[in-house]
């Protein structure tokens, strides 16, 4: 009976933990493509720095809101597998 609830945590951590990679990589795609379709469209103005800084700032906020319950919004595959490796990941989630 013990070791098949054990199974059944061990399933449901992994399940979890496949949910906050992959939106990890959702998150990090998000925010790629709009920080380049952001310096390609601001390339000619005279307030590029400016515009594509607050293009990256307000990408990274939206990011943060709306992937922050599911991985902890790392926006960083690598630092959620990690912490996963480490077993320093809490499957409870970090909201």
């Amino acid at each position: 009976m013990v070791a098949l609830r054990s199974r059944e945590a061990k399933a449901a951590r992994r399940k979890i933990m496949f949910g906050a990679v992959l939106g990890e990589f959702v998150a990090t795609f998000i925010f790629l493509y709009v920080v380049s379709a952001g310096a390609i469209n601001t390339a000619g103005l005279t307030v590029a720095p400016l515009a594509n800084a607050l293009i990256a700032g307000f990408a990274l906020c939206s990011i943060a809101f709306a992937f922050g319950e599911v991985s902890g919004a790392h926006v960083n595959p690598a630092v959620t597998f990690a912490t996963w490796l480490a077993g320093k990941y809490h499957s409870i989630g970090y909201a």
